[in-house]
């Protein structure tokens, strides 16, 4: 059933999972069932209810019924009905209804359908990336804490997703809080060395002046203070721009927006590893 949905294999740098294509490829060729009493019973019950329902989302997604493909897949799967050994029929069923909405542009649903897919199969985790951080493109201007959750979400799927890098940088905002309080600490210490120099200047000035000094003792005097005054202002200057620069540095911070998944995401429990 499934094996004629998964058209194209999921790129080779995505995790190693079991193929999509490795799950039955028809209701025929699930196991047979074992002795009514037996101690499989129960699971096979289970497993021909998500056949049921797994025939049901093909038919829709053949049908043209895409997004309701999805949700009846959902559905079953948020109540717990799907088996481990079908996840990767599903996450197939998934992954192509992700490419068929967004090829008409319904980004939102095929990054629920995409993400979807990658939580049940890690085989698909490079195009659920594609399609978070396509529908994450989107929100940028309107909902930006929503686009760097969803852009995080691609990156933790597939770290190499340009998409969802751009969308990260877009989001990032104006991260000057250590440049500023560093800039401004540069303006503490230059406003202490001019005052250290000024005072020194002022005491040769006092020494100059309180005694009676020969030519040489009055010149080094007076070179000694022509120094202190050429470190005290250009010191007074830049320690009043540094500490008006680092002011302004950390009144611009905006480490933009927390990241928050928007909903319906996370669209699926943890279900455990496929078999």
């Amino acid at each position: 059933m499934c094996l004629a949905l998964a058209t194209g294999a999921p790129d080779d740098e995505s995790t190693a999972s079991p193929s999509p294509s490795a799950a039955p490829a028809s209701v025929d060729s699930l196991p047979t069932a074992p002795p009514p009493d037996g101690p499989g019973r129960v699971d096979e019950d289970n497993q021909r209810g998500a056949t049921d329902f797994l025939a049901d989302a093909e038919a829709r997604l053949t049908s043209g019924a895409t997004t309701e493909a999805v949700g009846v897949l959902l559905a079953h799967v948020r109540a717990g009905d799907l088996p481990l050994a079908e996840r990767s029929c599903a996450a197939a069923v998934f992954a192509r209804a992700a490419d068929l909405l967004a090829d008409v542009d319904e980004r939102k649903a095929a990054a629920v359908a995409g993400d979807a897919a990658a939580a049940l199969d890690p085989a698909w985790n490079a195009k659920a990336a594609e399609h978070l951080a396509a529908h994450a493109t989107r929100l940028v201007s309107s909902e930006p804490a929503a686009a760097r959750g969803l852009a995080e979400r691609a990156l933790a799927l597939h770290p190499e997703t340009p998409q969802a890098v751009a969308v990260m940088a877009d989001v990032a905002g104006t991260d000057t809080w250590v440049d500023g309080h560093l800039t401004l600490g540069a303006g503490v210490v230059m406003a202490t060395a001019s005052a250290t120099a000024f005072v020194v200047g002022f005491d040769l000035e006092r020494q100059a002046r309180s005694a009676i000094h020969t030519r040489e003792e009055l010149d080094v005097l007076l070179l000694r203070r022509g120094l202190t005054a050429g470190i005290a202002w250009p010191m007074l200057v830049g320690a009043a721009v540094a500490t008006a620069a680092g002011v302004a540095l950390i009144v611009a911070h905006d480490p933009g927006p927390e990241a928050a998944l928007p909903s319906p995401f996370p669209t699926l429990p943890d279900l455990g590893s496929a078999p």
